[in-house]
C-alpha cells in the first residue's frame, strides 16, 4: 500500500517550489515578456493603422473637395461658354439680319432709280412720238398752236409718270 511519510511531503513541497521558482524565472517570466513585447508591437501596429486610417481619410476627403471644386468650376466654364456661343449667335444672327435690311434698302433704291430712269426714257420717247405726230398732222402757220399743244402735251405727259 501506500506510505506517506513526512520526509516525502516536505520533500515533495521543497520539490514543487524549487519547481516553481526554477519555471517562474526561466519559463513564466521569459513568456510574459514575449507576451508583453508581442502586445506592444499588436498596439503599435493597431496605432499605426489607425494613423494611416486619419490620414487616407484626410486625404480622400481634399480628394472630394477638390473633385467638388472642379466639378463646379467646368460647371461654370460650361455656363459661361454657353452663354458665350449664345451671344456670339444672337450677334451673327442681328448682323446677318442688318446686311439683309441694308441689302434690302440698297436694292429698293436701286430698283427706284432705274425705274425713275424708265420713266424719264420713256416720257423722253413720248414726247418725241408726240411732237413727231404733231408735226405731221399740224400745218407749219400755226406755230402759236403748236407751241401750246406742245406745252400742255408735255404737262399731262409729266403727270402720268
Amino acid at each position: 500500500m501506500l506510505s506517506f511519510s513526512l520526509s516525502d511531503i516536505v520533500f515533495t513541497v521543497i520539490n514543487v517550489i524549487i519547481l516553481y521558482f526554477i519555471l517562474r524565472k526561466f519559463l513564466f517570466h521569459p513568456v510574459t515578456n514575449m507576451i508583453e513585447k508581442r502586445q506592444a508591437e499588436i498596439d503599435d501596429n493597431l496605432k499605426e493603422a489607425a494613423e494611416t486610417k486619419q490620414v487616407a481619410e484626410e486625404t480622400l476627403s481634399a480628394y472630394k473637395t477638390q473633385l467638388s471644386q472642379v466639378e463646379s468650376e467646368a460647371a461654370e466654364l460650361l455656363i459661361k461658354a454657353k452663354e458665350k456661343a449664345k451671344i456670339q449667335s444672337n450677334a451673327i444672327l442681328e448682323k446677318a439680319h442688318t446686311d439683309a435690311q441694308k441689302l434690302t434698302i440698297q436694292t429698293e433704291a436701286q430698283l427706284s432709280r432705274e425705274r425713275d430712269e424708265l420713266y424719264a426714257e420713256l416720257q423722253n420717247e413720248v414726247i418725241d412720238l408726240a411732237m413727231r405726230s404733231a408735226k405731221t398732222i399740224v400745218e407749219p402757220e400755226s406755230k402759236d398752236k403748236n407751241e401750246d399743244f406742245f406745252a400742255s402735251f408735255t404737262k399731262q405727259a409729266g403727270d402720268l409718270t
